[in-house]
């Protein structure tokens, strides 16, 4: 619809759209003045993510939330990937069951625009939250969200010594 150019902000978490629904949005033409993106839910996996990147009309995409999706890794490491022409600001992958292996994949100089980034039960351990805190592309970022992950004393104590946070 040529009416979505006038949006900036579109909030689409928590919605019955499954993959094929989120895949015709994202291959919409009509989303130039986008710079704020939310989805969530199964259907959102890298295939949806990759389409979305692949959207020249998303080029002014500076925040984008992915919540709850069971591929959180995959959709880590392409958001981090050479893929992703967007200079996002805020990133939100909440509830997206990173590990500490999507922490490692998103220590991308991709992401160095960061100023927020939410990693809300992402099942992280104190290691991963050393390698979030000494990652150089993390420089930039002044709110990062960590709650309910497995992070001990000694995550806190990464936290506290690092010199990029």
């Amino acid at each position: 619809s040529p009416h979505l150019e006038k949006l900036e902000s579109l909030d689409l978490k928590d919605v019955m759209l499954e993959r094929r629904g989120y895949e015709q949005f994202a291959r919409s033409a009509s989303l130039h003045g986008l710079s704020c993106l939310r989805v969530s839910g199964s259907g959102v996996g890298p295939q949806v993510v990759r389409l979305l990147m692949e959207n020249k009309s998303l080029s002014q995409l500076s925040k984008l939330e992915i919540s709850t999706s069971p591929s959180g890794q995959d959709v880590a490491r392409l958001l981090a990937s050479d893929h992703n022409s967007w200079q996002l600001s805020a990133l939100d992958l909440g509830y997206c069951r990173l590990g500490d292996e999507g922490v490692r994949d998103l220590a991308s100089p991709r992401l160095s625009s960061l100023r927020e980034l939410n990693l809300t039960r992402n099942e992280l351990s104190d290691a991963g939250t050393a390698r979030l805190a000494e990652a150089e592309c993390f420089r930039n970022l002044r709110h990062l969200e960590l709650s309910h992950n497995r992070i001990t004393s000694a995550g806190g104590e990464a936290l506290a010594r690092s010199s990029v946070l």
